[in-house]
């Protein structure tokens, strides 16, 4: 799978998502459903990118951005899910915020906290979920740890 190909599966799933009107567990479920149509080899290069994307975010300012949206108040944890949300937040966002992550500003609105806007745990597990549903194998580990 190529970088291209990875953001146009994003895209995707975020319009599928944006049509119902859904949250990030509506965006996990169609970039699920949208993986489960390739070959496993290619959930896995996804998922590689994936993973990628989410060390690419991975700098100070990045890291400054999700401490002044969580008031100081987050997590190693919560940070990585602002990481990942902001990967499911399309190629052309997650780019500008990577470069200058100030233009994150206009992207959260009122209503929810800041950081309810700004973390999608659950979006890293499309790629797992799609495995297991292709192949049947449980993405639980069945020896107790």
């Amino acid at each position: 799978m190529s970088e291209d190909e990875f953001w146009r599966i994003i895209e995707a799933a975020k319009v599928d998502r944006e049509r119902q009107g859904g949250d990030v567990d509506r965006l996990t479920a169609h970039l699920t459903e949208r993986l489960r149509s390739l070959p496993v080899e290619e959930i896995v290069s996804f998922r590689c990118w994936f993973e990628y994307m989410l060390d690419r975010a991975m700098t100070g300012l990045v890291n400054a951005a999700y401490v002044l949206i969580s008031d100081g108040l987050g997590s190693d944890d919560g940070e990585l899910y602002f990481r990942t949300w902001l990967v499911g937040q399309g190629e052309i966002l997650f780019e500008s915020a990577v470069k200058s992550p100030d233009v994150l500003a206009d992207r959260l609105y009122d209503g929810a906290t800041p950081l309810e806007q700004a973390e999608a745990e659950t979006l890293r597990y499309a790629p797992s979920y799609a495995c297991a549903a292709k192949t049947g194998l449980s993405t639980r580990r069945t020896d107790g740890r």
